[in-house]
């Protein structure tokens, strides 16, 4: 009976062990602010922050994507792995040595206060809720990243990129994805040859280029450069110096406030905008057929070209197009 009861509960205890979603969860004491390094070759990597001075990090090691139960010495066995705890700084490296079909992920939480350099060319990366410089790098996945104070760079050459509630300036970087990024306070520079582009809640300049797909702008001010060769230019309630080009599709636009220019061009599609009445502008306006109401105006005007001066002059506006007609309105 006794012996029954011993290998039932072992049975229980492995069942449990087996359950687990990692292989197995080292911690490493820490001190703030935190230098961390996570380099794998195989993985994706998940970093979020707890209040404590500690790195916890749970191994997850996959052969032929299934899930191995072992310990740190076994994982050794398998890779080639360093690991350096050194007060401010902690770092993981993992390369793949002569074990094939094995792959290293993590899940870790760390300080709050951590910068982080997040490598890895095989799988997705994941931050969230961190105050430091950030560098997220991968060709095998997507990048997830929320609530960031400070800079950010992230780039994949495999996956889409969606940024939440940042705090600094961002650069991100995909030839195989869209590109979402939503309330942002920082000067964004995002580019993507794979994919459409949507800016919501963008508090400073503004600088985007994608060759496969639409670019879409809500809520943003500041030096606003748009590139696109493969679909449409959406401007939502945008303001500042704006500049905005497509050959392959229409752009339409609603303007809050203008500084220095709006130059708007397609070879696709035709141009609808919206500026705020009242505005001095040099005009250039060229399409199929253009329409706008001109009130004190000078300069030259018939159906397919305007130039000329509004109100006195002032502010550069061309709208330009080979594919389409051209509309101005004043608001």
């Amino acid at each position: 009976m006794r012996k029954s009861v011993i290998l039932l509960a072992s049975i229980v205890l492995l069942t449990c062990v087996k359950g687990n979603d990692y292989s197995f969860i080292k911690e490493f004491k820490v001190s703030t602010p935190l230098d961390m390094k996570i380099s794998t070759s195989g993985g994706s990597i998940s970093v979020t922050s707890h209040d404590k001075d500690i790195v916890e990090v749970a191994f997850i090691v996959k052969k032929r994507n299934q899930l191995l139960h072992i310990t740190l010495e076994e994982l050794k066995n398998l890779v080639d792995i360093d690991i350096t705890n050194d007060s401010n700084f902690f770092q993981i490296s993992v390369e793949k040595s002569g074990e094939s079909n094995i792959s290293v992920g993590f899940e870790i939480k760390a300080p709050r206060k951590s910068s982080c350099i997040l490598h890895t060319s095989g799988g997705s990366i994941k931050a969230s809720d961190l105050e430091g410089a950030q560098e997220l790098h991968t060709s095998g996945g997507s990048l997830v990243i929320n609530n960031i104070t400070g800079k950010l760079d992230g780039k994949t050459s495999g996956g889409s990129i969606n940024i939440n509630n940042t705090n600094g300036d961002l650069v991100a970087r995909t030839s195989g994805g869209s590109i979402s990024l939503e309330n942002i306070n920082g000067k964004v520079d995002v580019s993507t040859s794979g994919g459409g582009i949507d800016i919501t809640n963008s508090k400073f300049d503004v600088t985007a280029s994608t060759s496969g797909g639409s670019i879409d702008l809500t809520d943003a001010h500041g030096q606003i450069d748009l590139n696109t060769s493969g679909g449409s230019i959406s401007l939502k309630n945008v303001s500042g110096s704006i500049e905005g080009k497509t050959s392959g599709g229409g752009i339409s636009g609603n303007i809050t406030k203008l500084s220095e220019k709006l130059v708007l061009k397609t070879s696709g599609g035709g141009i609808d905008v919206n500026v705020p009445s009242g505005l001095g502008m040099n005009l250039n306006l060229s399409a199929n057929r253009v329409h706008t109401q001109l009130k004190n105006f000078s300069g030259s005007a018939d159906k397919g070209k305007i130039v000329g001066q509004v109100n006195g002059g002032g502010i550069w506006v061309e709208l330009a197009t080979s594919g389409g007609d051209v509309t101005l309105n004043y608001k």
